[in-house]
């Protein structure tokens, strides 16, 4: 039995393939993470710097494409230099906190999308009071509540972590992700992982819920706008949005939510490549190739938005059998 006291770093397996492979894929995946970096970086210096830009909705968006940088960073350098050394050594210490923010900015992923489903609830069933509901000190507070939630969830389950006895160091993954390391443990603490998974299914059906009650509510408004302009105006604003929750909560609910009867460490591997790496990738181009005030000029992006605004009013306004939405 080896004391966690005694255990002073684990090995990531990574992936099992040929050193000219891996050395080959690092190249690909630099370049991809300098896209990543690049592309969100850039949400956020033109959200930043576009007066016209100053909306609840594109606050959102930049802070989840801060929250992108921070997540992918988290595990890619590493996952890199694991791929480029044969040294696939981590310390103890460093493992149990690369866990802890891997699962900080996952669950605070959940929760901003939550957010955002929200604002577009709001923007679209109550657009008379969208102003007023949707002030800077209360989009504040959404962000925050989001970064309280994600910092308190993983908390128990790492100091746990660090408490334990381990029988093994060889950890089944590119990095240190709660299954394969409950695996190394020598009594298997089951306690632990059903405190980690309860509060995962928590987070992930709580918000998960939000956003199905959003587009529920959001869904049936749109289908009472008469116009064909309207409704297509209606939909483009959530496209986006739809387009990463489907890529991250598929993903998610396959890691963390699924039954646990045998697990699959192959699966999980590229699954979980795909939701750190993979979609933080694809979301800037989301984000810009599906948002026309996000890729046309300041004017024609203002105009877009006082015209779609305008729009959502006047068909809302005549609505007046559903203003108890």
């Amino acid at each position: 039995m080896i004391n966690s006291s005694t255990v002073t770093e684990f090995f990531l397996l990574g992936f099992s393939m040929p050193q000219w492979l891996q050395t080959l894929l690092s190249g690909f995946y630099i370049l991809l993470y300098c896209f990543m970096i690049c592309g969100n970086i850039m949400i956020i210096i033109v959200v930043r710097n576009e007066p016209k830009l100053h909306l609840p909705m594109y606050f959102f968006i930049a802070n989840f494409s801060f929250l992108e940088v921070w997540y992918t960073t988290t595990i890619v350098p590493r996952m890199i230099r694991d791929l480029i050394m044969k040294d696939k050594s981590i310390g103890f210490g460093s493992c149990i906190i690369q866990f802890y923010f891997s699962m900080v900015c996952g669950g605070n992923e959940h929760c901003l999308l939550a957010v955002l489903a929200y604002d577009r609830f709001i923007a679209i069933c109550h657009p008379l009071y969208y102003n007023l509901i949707m002030k800077p000190k209360y989009c504040v507070l959404l962000i925050l509540g989001a970064w309280l939630i994600s910092f308190l969830a993983p908390a128990s389950t790492a100091v746990s972590l660090y408490k334990m006895k381990y029988c093994g160091v060889n950890i089944a993954h590119f990095f240190c992700d709660i299954a394969p390391i409950l695996q190394l443990t020598c009594t298997g603490e089951n306690k632990t992982r059903s405190v980690f998974y309860m509060l995962a299914a928590i987070i992930v059906l709580t918000c998960f819920f939000m956003i199905c009650m959003s587009y529920t509510f959001i869904v049936f408004t749109v289908i009472h706008i008469k116009s064909n302009e309207g409704r297509r105006n209606a939909f483009s604003t959530c496209a986006s949005h739809l387009t990463v929750v489907a890529i991250f909560y598929s993903s998610c609910i396959f890691m963390y939510v699924r039954p646990r009867s045998h697990s699959n460490f192959y699966a999980d591997k590229f699954v979980s490549l795909g939701n750190t790496f993979i979609a933080p990738v694809l979301n800037p181009m989301i984000y810009t190739f599906r948002n026309k005030a996000m890729k046309v000029p300041s004017t024609s992006s203002q105009l877009c938005l006082c015209k779609k605004i305008n729009l959502y009013r006047n068909e809302i306004t005549k609505m007046t059998s559903y203003s108890h939405y």
